[in-house]
């Protein structure tokens, strides 16, 4: 009497595979499976998402694309087939853009704002190059400020699904306030000579005549960062004020002599 066999006691099983990180390029490498019991002498047939070779198991991460690959093997022996299957977890790889709005002056702080594709789970490794940031930790927005003047350089890397980003960086001009200098005074018996130093980061000056006798007037400017009142009589003061104007992202000062 003839009778079909029972199919041998065999057991398959994908071999794991760890998450991949995608990018172009990657190459393609074959899967393996590990079979327990039989003769050990069956086929394999590879099917399923990335699957370049059904024999070979050959799998393309760039063909899968970001996201699970389903995956399945069927091993044949002596007419029993033999399954299973995984599932291949391929992570895109976050960006650590940002933005950041320059330049600020010294008193002032600048907004950096993440425009990258990590979610709120990822793990953000911010480098404000000194300054101070609130919060300063995960993607913000945040609100950062120097005690310094000077270009400063912030960069970031981003985490996720255990895959890092390259680093992002952007430099931030941080202008020095502009400094009041002292205003000097030459006198004869008529005339008032108001000069003063170059302020570092002006661009020009405006001269506006606070306080002066009614007999006073001004003469002009000449040279630069001179003001000249005649018509005074002996032992009559002035009080002019300067503003010198900001050729940086600091404000206008305005500073007074008499």
């Amino acid at each position: 009497m003839c009778q079909a066999q029972d199919c041998p006691a065999i057991t398959v099983d994908i071999d794991a595979v760890a998450p991949i990180c995608f990018e172009t390029g990657l190459p393609s490498f074959p899967l393996t499976a590990t079979v327990a019991g039989g003769d050990g002498d069956g086929v394999f047939t590879w099917a399923g998402d990335g699957i370049t070779d059904a024999a070979a198991g050959t799998f393309s991460p760039v063909d899968a694309g970001v996201g699970p690959a389903a995956v399945t093997v069927s091993y044949r022996e002596d007419g029993c087939d033999y399954v299973d299957d995984i599932v291949i977890q391929i992570f895109a790889i976050p960006t650590a853009d940002f933005t950041a709005n320059a330049p600020i002056c010294v008193t002032d702080s600048t907004t950096v704002l993440y425009t990258g594709s990590g979610s709120d789970m990822a793990t953000y490794n911010w480098d404000f190059d000194g300054g101070t940031a609130v919060p300063g930790t995960g993607p913000g927005p945040h609100r950062v400020i120097w005690d310094t003047d000077g270009d400063k350089t912030i960069s970031l890397t981003v985490t996720e699904n255990g895959c890092t980003s390259e680093a992002f960086t952007q430099t931030v001009m941080v202008a020095p306030e502009l400094i009041a200098p002292m205003i000097s005074c030459d006198v004869t018996s008529d005339s008032i000579i108001f000069t003063w130093p170059d302020v570092a980061g002006a661009t020009g000056y405006t001269v506006t005549i606070i306080d002066a006798p009614a007999n006073a007037f001004a003469t002009g400017g000449d040279p630069a960062n001179t003001f000249i009142m005649a018509g005074f009589t002996p032992g009559q003061p002035a009080t002019i004020a300067v503003t010198a104007i900001s050729g940086t992202a600091c404000p206008d000062i305005t500073f007074q002599g008499t």
